[in-house]
C-alpha cells in the first residue's frame, strides 16, 4: 500500500501494523514530537535560577491533552542533568482518596524525597512527619494554630497518646520545619499534576495546602491543570471570585504552548500507516480519503491525545471488521464513534433511511415527502454532535451515505456494484456489519479467544480467566470460548491442544454456580463449563478421554465442585442419575468401568475436604453433596453426621441447601428463600437442627458469616416457624422482610 496523504501534506512513513498506541505521557524530550522540549528546557532553567528563599508557585495551564504531564517531566528530567542535588517531588493527588489523605500523603512523599535524597535530612524530615501527623489527627486542612490538647478532647486515646510524647503545636512544628529548610539552604521542586481531574473541594485543598501549609522556604511549586476548571471550582466553594484567588498562590503562570498541526497530523498519519499497512490500492481512493480527512476527521483532532485515542479505537475496529467493512467507511464512522458518541449511536435507528436512494425515485408528490423526511432524520441526527463541530459531523455523514445525504446522483450499475464490493456502510446488506460485529463494552475480541484456544499457556490463560471473572464477563467467555472450539472445524484444534485446555479450564474455573441469580432467563455458568468441556472431548479418541479426565480429578488445583459437575454429566450419559435429572442426549465418552473409577477418586476428594471441614466453607456445592449420597448414601451420611456436630458446620450445610428465586407482581420481582427440607432432614432431624441453629445465630461465629450466608440461616429459621404453625404449605418460604426481622434478633445485627 501507498502511504497515507493528504494534498501538501507529503509522505507519511509507515508504522508498526496494528499496534495500540499508550496514551501516556512521554518521559524523555528525545520523544518530544511536539518540539516543547526547548519550552521545557528554559522553565527548567528558571527554576533552577531562581534564588529567592520564599516559596513560589508556577502555573502551567493547558487543556486536558494537551500534554501538561509530558513537559512537566521534560522540565524533570533537565533539572535532574542540570542540578542533580535539587530535591523533586512528583505529587498526583488524583491518586488520593479525599482531601484528608491527599494533605497526609502529599508529606509522606515530601519526608521520603528528603530522607532519599540525604541522611542529613533526617531530622527536618522527621518535623514533617509529625507535622503531618497532626495535622492527620485534626482531621482537616483547617487554621494552623490548633493545639493538640484540644483536639484531644476531640479524638480520644489517638491524640492523647501522641500529645504525651509530642508537643502538640502545630505552628511549632511547622516552624521547626521553616527553619532546617532555611539553615539547609536546599532547594526542593514539587510537582503537581491533574489537579483539575479532582473534585471540587480536593481543589481548593490543593491551593490551600500550597498557600497556608507547606509554604516552605526554598521550595518551588510548578501545578499543571485547566486553568477553566479550577477557577470555576475555587469560585464555587470558596464563594468568591476564582481568578483573584488563584492570582494570589501562582505567581508565573504559562499557557502551555499549543501543539502544531502539523506535528499532530504528522502523528496521527504515521499510526494510521501502520495500522494499514496490509490496505490494497484497489481498496483506496485518494479523492474520498482527502475529502474525508480534511473536512470532517481533521478538525476533531486536535492534540496527540485525541490522535491516539482516534487511532486505538480503530485498530480494534479494524482488525474486527477488515475483511467485511470498506477502511474509508470504517475511517470515517471511527470519527463519530471517538468524538460524537451520541450522534454515533443514534445511526443504527435510522438504517432504513441511511441507506435509501432518493436519486433513483421519479419525482412525485411521495418522493417529496420522502426527500422532507429524510431532511428531516438529518437534522434529528445531527442534532445529536456538539454544537461547536456539528458541521464536521455532517460532513462525515454525507460521505458515509452519500445517496440520501450527500446528492450522489450517479447511479449507473458500474457504481452500484463498485459501492457493493467495496462493502460500503450504504449498502442495506452491509449496514449492520458496522455494528453488530464492533465490540460492545462487554464484547470479548475474537483475537484473544483466538489466543486462548490455539496459542495461550497456563499462566496468561488463567489470568484471562481472573480478568473475567472479576468483571463478570464469564458466562460471556465460556460462551465464546464454546462456540470458538466448535467452529474450529476448519481450522480444527489438535488433540493435544484440546488435552491442555481441558486441563486450562477445570484449574482456571471455581465453584461454578449452578443458577445465576441476576435474571430469570439464562444458562448459568456451570452448564457453559460443560459445554465447553464437552466439545474439548469430542476433539480427543476415546482411548485418551480415561486418562485425561483421571488426571483432573486427582489434581487438587481442580475444585471439587467443577470434578462434581463433570461427574454428573458422565453419569447422565451412563442413565445413572435419578429420572429428572437423566436427560442423555449423547452417548457415553468414556465406559462404565471408567466411570465408576471417577466416582471412586470423587469420593476421595469430597471425604478430605469434609474431613478438613472446607467443603462446606464453598459456595456452589450442594450438587457436589447430593453426588456423592447417590453414589454412596451410607458413607455420605456418616460423613455429614459427624461434620455437623460442630454448629458452625451445621449452619453452612443448611445455607447450602436454601434455594433462591423470584416472584413477581404486576409492579416488582422479590427474591424468595425456599429450604431443601428433603436434603437437610436426611442427615439431621429438623427440630434439632432449629434448636442448634437458634442459639447458634447468637453467637460471635456467627456475626462474622458472610450476608448472603446469614440470610440463608435465617431463611431457614423463618420457614420451620413456618412449617410449625402454618397448614398451607404455600405459605412456607421467606421474603425479604421476614429474614431481615429475623437477623435483627441477633446481637451482631442490632
Amino acid at each position: 500500500m501507498k502511504s497515507i496523504e493528504c494534498g501538501m501534506l507529503g509522505y507519511i512513513c509507515k508504522g508498526d501494523a496494528g499496534m495500540f498506541s499508550s496514551d501516556v505521557p512521554i518521559e524523555k524530550a528525545e520523544k518530544d514530537v511536539l518540539n516543547r522540549k526547548s519550552f521545557a528546557a528554559s522553565l527548567a532553567k528558571v527554576m533552577i535560577n531562581h534564588d529567592s528563599s520564599e516559596a513560589f508557585t508556577i502555573g502551567l495551564y493547558g487543556a486536558w491533552g494537551s500534554g501538561k504531564t509530558s513537559v512537566i517531566n521534560m522540565v524533570t528530567e533537565t533539572v535532574k542533568k542540570l542540578s542533580p542535588d535539587i530535591i523533586i517531588v512528583k505529587f498526583n493527588p488524583w491518586l488520593c482518596s479525599d482531601s484528608k489523605q491527599l494533605v497526609t500523603q502529599f508529606f509522606k512523599q515530601l519526608s521520603s524525597a528528603m530522607k532519599l535524597k540525604n541522611h542529613t535530612w533526617a531530622n527536618a524530615a522527621a518535623s514533617i512527619d509529625s507535622y503531618s501527623e497532626l495535622l492527620e489527627l485534626a482531621g482537616s486542612i483547617g487554621p494552623t494554630s490548633l493545639i493538640l490538647s484540644t483536639i484531644a478532647k476531640v479524638l480520644g486515646k489517638r491524640a492523647k497518646a501522641y500529645m504525651d510524647k509530642n508537643d502538640g503545636d502545630l505552628q511549632k512544628k511547622k516552624n521547626e520545619i521553616v527553619k532546617a529548610l532555611s539553615e539547609q539552604k536546599q532547594k526542593i521542586i514539587v510537582t503537581i499534576d491533574d489537579i483539575d481531574r479532582l473534585s471540587e473541594a480536593e481543589i481548593v485543598s490543593v491551593f490551600q495546602l500550597i498557600k497556608s501549609l507547606a509554604d516552605f522556604p526554598h521550595t518551588i511549586y510548578l501545578l499543571a491543570f485547566d486553568y477553566d476548571v479550577v477557577v470555576r471550582a475555587l469560585t464555587k466553594v470558596q464563594n468568591g471570585n476564582g481568578a483573584e484567588y488563584l492570582q494570589k498562590i501562582v505567581q508565573v503562570p504559562f499557557a502551555l504552548p499549543k501543539a502544531n498541526s502539523e506535528d499532530v497530523e504528522r502523528v496521527l498519519f504515521e499510526k494510521l500507516n501502520g495500522i494499514l499497512s496490509d490496505v490494497q490500492e484497489g481498496e483506496w481512493e485518494d479523492d474520498t480519503w482527502a475529502r474525508l480527512y480534511l473536512q470532517g476527521i481533521k478538525p476533531y483532532i486536535k492534540t496527540i491525545r485525541d490522535a491516539i485515542r482516534y487511532t486505538n479505537t480503530f485498530t480494534l475496529k479494524y482488525e474486527l471488521l477488515k475483511t467485511e467493512t470498506c477502511v474509508l467507511d470504517l475511517l470515517g464512522l471511527t470519527c463519530l464513534q471517538v468524538f460524537e458518541p451520541v450522534l454515533y449511536d443514534m445511526l443504527p435507528l435510522y438504517k432504513d433511511v441511511l441507506c435509501s436512494n432518493i436519486a433513483i425515485e421519479p419525482v412525485s408528490d411521495y418522493s417529496v415527502e420522502r426527500v422532507d423526511h429524510i431532511n428531516e432524520v438529518f437534522n434529528i441526527i445531527c442534532a445529536s454532535a456538539d454544537g461547536e463541530t456539528r458541521k464536521y459531523a455532517e460532513e462525515v455523514l454525507k460521505i458515509l451515505f452519500p445517496r440520501a445525504f450527500g446528492n450522489e446522483f450517479d447511479n449507473s450499475r458500474q457504481r452500484q456494484q463498485l459501492r457493493y464490493v467495496r462493502k460500503h456502510i450504504s449498502e442495506p446488506e452491509m449496514f449492520f456489519r458496522y455494528f453488530s460485529l464492533s465490540l460492545a463494552k462487554d464484547d470479548i475480541p475474537s483475537s484473544l479467544i483466538n489466543n486462548l484456544v490455539y496459542d495461550a499457556d497456563k499462566d496468561a490463560f488463567s489470568e484471562t480467566i481472573k480478568a473475567f471473572l472479576d468483571s463478570g464477563n464469564d458466562v460471556k467467555l465460556l460462551e465464546a470460548l464454546n462456540s470458538y472450539i466448535v467452529q474450529a472445524s476448519t481450522t480444527h484444534v489438535t488433540t493435544e491442544r484440546a488435552k491442555v485446555l481441558f486441563m486450562y479450564l477445570v484449574e482456571s474455573w471455581h465453584q461454578l454456580p449452578l443458577k445465576d441469580p441476576s435474571t430469570f432467563v439464562s444458562i448459568p455458568p456451570a452448564w457453559e463449563f460443560l459445554f465447553c468441556i464437552e466439545s474439548l472431548l469430542d476433539y480427543i479418541c476415546e482411548e485418551d478421554r480415561y486418562p485425561l479426565l483421571n488426571a483432573g480429578f486427582k489434581n487438587h488445583d481442580v475444585d471439587i465442585v467443577n470434578i462434581a459437575l463433570i461427574l454428573s454429566e458422565l453419569e447422565k450419559q451412563h442413565n445413572r442419575l435419578p429420572e429428572r435429572n437423566s436427560i442423555n442426549v449423547k452417548a457415553p465418552v468414556i465406559s462404565l468401568d471408567n466411570l465408576i473409577a471417577l466416582e471412586q477418586q470423587f469420593l476421595q476428594r469430597v471425604q478430605k475436604e469434609i474431613e478438613e471441614e472446607t467443603l462446606l466453607r464453598k459456595e456452589s456445592v450442594s450438587q457436589t453433596l447430593w453426588l456423592f449420597s447417590l453414589i454412596d448414601q451410607d458413607s455420605y451420611k456418616s460423613y455429614i453426621t459427624r461434620l455437623i456436630e460442630n454448629d458452625l458446620q451445621l449452619a453452612l450445610f443448611i445455607h447450602q441447601f436454601v434455594n433462591h428465586g423470584r416472584t413477581t407482581t404486576m409492579y416488582n420481582a422479590y427474591k424468595t428463600w425456599d429450604v431443601g427440607w428433603r436434603d437437610i432432614e436426611l442427615c439431621i432431624d429438623s427440630d434439632i437442627a432449629y434448636n442448634r441453629v437458634s442459639a447458634f445465630v447468637q453467637s460471635e461465629e456467627f456475626a462474622v458469616l458472610p450476608q448472603n450466608v446469614k440470610e440463608d440461616i435465617a431463611a431457614f429459621l423463618v420457614e420451620k416457624e413456618k412449617r410449625d404453625t402454618q397448614k398451607n404449605v404455600m405459605s412456607w418460604g421467606a421474603n425479604i422482610q421476614e429474614i431481615q426481622g429475623k437477623l435483627m434478633q441477633s446481637p451482631g445485627e442490632r
